[in-house]
């Protein structure tokens, strides 16, 4: 039989129902049968666990390593209870037999099966040999990440298979983007990046860091990817339809502008929603893989190199064990010092003499109520500023509340971010600092004394049983005598962080909110596109994009602006320059304060909250933006008839 015959009949039966049947039954079996075998030697006092990375080979040697090996296997077991292990491989499990049986389903499983083989063919050999070693990994690195990207992209096109005019547009842009230059060069480019940026982690840093940076590549690199692909591709498939006068072919059938409009919206959701998938799961997994290898200090995983397990025992683990499980693998909320109540009397007072102050140094300047506002919010402001310094010799105490949650154990630690800044912040320097925590010298082994460098943040660790029943916690601060000058905590850079939630919860709704954004940028683009060319509309939805993204920057940059009048003048140009920050920074302040990157690298808590005020907020402008689009939609002249 001839090879082009064979391949014919295999792709014949991998569509027929008996064979859908029968290898989907096949699929469930062999999940199944490798997730109870998992399960059972997890659990099984005398089974053989998976090899854990570092663990030393034993076979009948000495007691040493038996004793190790005991202590792996023990961790190992602990784990599965303390962590629901089992409910992570089902999961897991779970999630793979939902993609196998997918590709059964859309009658591919042959297909990418052959195609595995063939890559696994080519990628083991290269990654053995020295010279193409990265070229065969990076091979084993895209292959599971193409695999979900097709499956998903082949399930989407069914879940739009209905007879419905939104479907069917939503349905010919997913097909359009796999055809469209424009669009796979990014998602090319977001696949390489996936598999090639774990090669560039050095495995001579701290775990954390490594972790850390990955989560960094993996969710911020993948979202600015999307983001690009979502301006281009939004604008490209609205614009060109125009100008080549395809949309024709679909405003001469039953479908108005609304249904058109929200289909095309539909359709980039769905490839974002895809794209985000593949993205998510190669960072998770890899992240996870990269937690359980061994920290610096580690024998294996949770194990020291005194052989001791130090699952759930903090004051044992490495450091980097430590600030990794702690700092990073969690979801922190940060609280502020409770500032002292204000003399609303004083500070009046002190207003009403800066004002005159004011109008002494410059009869020119006009008195108004922003004048007086002004001078207020630079009084309180210094106030507080006066209250955060510390002069050498000087102590001061700072009260932090709601140090409390169901997250929080005896065994937790909490951790104290701080940073000085003095003077012009000489990086030399390094001052002496006494820390009392919960009324107790911190760290003991120094009597609370630290040496601590300017205009970095540092942290430093403390157990949860400090803080007081009521989620009360004093710190006192004491400046050194020999510091050459005072130094000042700003208001960002001092805070105690406890955790408040799990890594998993919090790593979805990440990429929720991500998705949210890329919708949002795909609906401006949309609408640009209904009334301007291809590259105008793509630069208006990069302004709005990189607006969005700045508006934190633009409202601290506000609030030093200096704009008050000088010598009886406006300095016109600077109203100017304020009358655009200020809308755009009032405008899309809940859209950048989000900044669900960087909470997820920090270690910080993205809450329901702040998801359900963002999705109001930005879904709103997302309906008002594409409402725009379909009335600009229905004022183009779409199509021109010949008369023949």
């Amino acid at each position: 039989m001839k090879l082009a015959a064979l391949i014919g009949r295999l792709d014949r039966a991998q569509r027929t129902t008996r064979f859908k049947v029968i290898a989907s039954i096949v699929v469930v079996s062999l999940v199944a049968i490798v997730y109870g075998v998992l399960v059972v030697q997890l659990n099984s006092p005398g089974g053989k666990s998976p090899v854990v990375p570092g663990e030393a080979a034993v076979s009948g040697g000495s007691a040493a390593a038996e004793a190790l090996r005991g202590t792996v296997l023990d961790s190992l077991r602990q784990l599965s209870r303390d962590s629901n292990v089992e409910v992570m491989l089902g999961i897991a499990a779970g999630a793979l037999a939902v993609l196998a049986l997918g590709a059964i389903w859309i009658g591919l499983a042959l297909t990418y099966l052959a195609l595995f083989g063939g890559v696994l063919l080519l990628a083991v050999p290269l990654s053995l040999i020295p010279a193409t070693s990265g070229l065969g990994k990076l091979g084993l690195g895209i292959a599971p990440l193409l695999f979900v990207f097709l499956t998903m992209l082949q399930l989407s096109r069914l879940a739009f298979s209905a007879p419905w005019p939104v479907f069917a547009v939503a349905r010919n842009l997913l097909n359009e983007a796999v055809r469209m230059k424009i669009s796979m060069v990014f998602i090319v480019v977001l696949l390489l990046m996936l598999a090639a940026v774990p090669e560039a982690l050095h495995a001579e840093q701290p775990l954390r860091f490594r972790v850390q940076q990955w989560i960094q590549y993996g969710t911020g690199l993948g979202y600015a990817v999307l983001a690009m692909l979502t301006v281009f591709f939004s604008a490209a498939t609205i614009a060109f339809e125009q100008r080549d006068r395809i949309i024709w072919q679909t405003m001469s059938k039953p479908v108005s502008s609304l249904q058109y409009l929200i289909g095309k919206w539909c359709g980039i959701m769905m490839l974002n929603a895809v794209l985000l998938v593949v993205v998510a799961a190669g960072t998770y997994v890899f992240t996870e893989y990269l937690r359980f290898q061994p920290a610096q200090g580690e024998a294996a995983y949770h194990i020291s190199v005194d052989g001791v397990s130090t699952r759930g025992q903090p004051h044992l683990m490495s450091v980097d064990r430590r600030m990794l499980e702690q700092q990073v693998m969690v979801a922190r909320v940060g609280e502020r010092p409770t500032l002292p109540p204000l003399n609303e009397e004083a500070v009046q007072r002190a207003v009403e003499d800066r004002v005159a102050l004011l109008k002494s140094n410059d009869s020119s300047i006009i008195v108004t109520d922003r004048t007086i506002a002004t001078a207020r919010k630079e009084f309180v402001k210094g106030l507080y500023e006066r209250y955060r310094s510390v002069a050498p010799g000087e102590v001061r105490e700072f009260t932090f509340e709601h140090l409390k949650g169901p997250a929080i154990s005896d065994t937790s630690m909490l951790t104290l971010r701080f940073k000085l800044n003095a003077g012009s912040n000489d990086p030399a320097a390094l001052y002496r600092v006494r820390f009392t925590i919960g009324g107790a010298p911190w760290p003991p082994a120094n009597d609370g004394i630290r040496q601590v460098a300017l205009k970095d943040a540092q942290v430093l660790e403390f157990p949860a049983w400090l803080v007081g029943d009521e989620g009360k916690l004093s710190v006192v601060i004491e400046s050194d005598p020999s510091n050459p000058r005072e130094f000042n905590l700003p208001p960002d850079g001092f805070e105690v962080l406890y955790p408040a939630g799990g890594f998993e919860l919090n790593f979805s709704r990440v990429f929720f909110i991500m998705w949210i954004k890329l919708g949002f940028l795909a609906a401006v683009g949309m609408a640009a596109a209904t009334s301007l060319s291809f590259p105008v509309a793509c630069l208006l939805t990069i302004v709005v994009l990189f607006a969005a993204e700045s508006a934190s920057f633009l409202a601290e940059s506000i609030d030093v602006f200096y704009t008050a009048p000088r010598g009886g003048k406006l300095e016109w140009n600077k109203q100017v320059i304020r009358f655009i920050a200020l809308p755009i920074s009032s405008i899309f302040k809940i859209y950048a304060e989000l900044r669900p990157t960087e909470k997820l690298v920090d270690g910080r808590l993205l809450s329901w909250m702040s998801v359900m005020r963002g999705v109001a907020v930005v879904g709103g402008w997302t309906i008002g933006v594409l409402l725009a689009g379909v009335a600009a939609l229905r004022n183009r002249e779409l199509a021109l008839y010949s008369g023949k």
